[in-house]
């Protein structure tokens, strides 16, 4: 399925699997990449015409870089440093640049996660991204963020289960008993960016309902400016898909077709 769904030049999927948090090692290093030559100068110019503007709600928080990863059937292992927000949105805006002139692995690559949620009533909750967000305004998306070296480190290392959870919860106004176990489903890249994102899926124990209630009072609620609902089944999803393709920001998209791969829709 979703045969008839435009996806080449928009996303990537590097593996697809269902593994659980044991089955996912980080390794990480506690060094801030540097983009190449003169780019860390334009980096912070661009930043500071971006604050300059005031259009966006803009913060330089630290993000974790993925540097490479090994996947298996049976484990993910995932090599993080780090870089920062500032970095990132530089490197987005200016991927074909960097890539001609200095190679793909001088992208700044950071690790965004996204997880696919179902609730209990079989619906796939779906959000309209802010106009004011860095990344992908006013885009149809699933929920998610970034993996922060700091805030979601456990036992000296970024935890991206940890990391998921808080995002979901963050953004959904959820508590952690109402959620399911997270699966980790697969990798994907963002075509022209080249950003890596972690795809999770997860099962509430809330309805569609009880869960547009527990979001209203989510403290990140400012991120997104609606909630849609889709029937969690192959050909609803596809139908969703094929009319709102051109609507969606690169992960979500891919993140809806990666687990259409899993369920074999």
């Amino acid at each position: 399925m979703f045969a008839k769904i435009d996806a080449e030049n928009t996303f990537r999927i590097h593996c697809l699997g269902q593994w659980r948090s044991s089955q996912v090692q980080v390794t990480f290093s506690n060094r801030d990449y540097a983009l190449p030559g003169d780019l860390p100068n334009r980096a912070r110019q661009f930043w500071d015409e971006k604050l300059a503007r005031g259009a966006q709600h803009l913060f330089n928080g630290a993000l974790c870089r993925l540097d490479a990863f090994e996947a298996s059937s049976e484990s993910l292992q995932l090599h993080l440093s780090r870089t920062c927000y500032r970095d990132l949105l530089f490197s987005n805006a200016h991927a074909t640049e960097i890539i001609e002139s200095f190679g793909e692995q001088a992208l700044v690559r950071a690790l965004g996660i996204s997880v696919v949620i179902e609730t209990a009533d079989g619906f796939l909750p779906l959000m309209r991204r802010s106009a004011s967000l860095g990344e992908g305004a006013g885009k149809i998306d699933v929920f998610g963020g970034h993996v922060h070296p700091d805030e979601h480190a456990k036992n000296g290392a970024p935890d991206i289960f940890y990391a998921i959870a808080d995002e979901t919860q963050a953004e959904l106004g959820l508590r952690a008993e109402q959620c399911g176990e997270f699966f980790c489903i697969g990798l994907l890249e963002n075509w022209q960016t080249r950003k890596p994102e972690l795809v999770f899926e997860t099962k509430l124990k809330l309805t569609m309902e009880e869960l547009r209630a527990a979001a209203s009072f989510a403290k990140e609620r400012g991120e997104y400016v609606e909630i849609l609902a889709v029937p969690a089944g192959g050909k609803q999803v596809e139908s969703f898909l094929q009319q709102n393709a051109p609507a969606f920001a690169s992960a979500g998209l891919g993140c809806l077709v990666l687990l259409g791969k899993l369920r074999q829709w």
